[in-house]
């Protein structure tokens, strides 16, 4: 569930657009319709893909995640005033050295 505050209310915000077994695991946004959030999407035995999504329309759109790599997943996102996020995460599919992701969207 996503919720919103707005005054001295919170309400529930919809969250068409986001896949059933997704995980969201944070959200960051300059201001409201250019809202991202970030985690991972289930895939079965175990696995997860990196997985992003940004606000719009009344509904969620996915954002390509250049480390949709198996058990992966993202943890942290912030977005600066232009249409660029950055979010970090871990891969667990990497070799231990390898493992700390750190992306810039485009």
């Amino acid at each position: 569930m996503i919720y919103k505050r707005a005054g001295n209310r919170w309400t529930k915000v919809s969250t068409v657009g986001i896949r059933g077994k997704a995980t969201i695991t944070d959200l960051a946004g300059p201001f409201a319709t250019k809202v991202t959030a970030v985690g991972w999407v289930a895939t079965g035995g175990g696995h997860r893909e990196a997985a992003a999504w940004r606000w719009g329309g009344k509904g969620w759109h996915a954002t390509d995640v250049p480390a949709g790599v198996s058990r992966s997943r993202l943890n942290a996102v912030s977005v600066d005033g232009g249409s660029a996020f950055f979010t970090v995460g871990t891969d667990n599919g990497r070799p231990p050295s390898k493992r700390a992701l750190i992306l810039r969207s485009r």
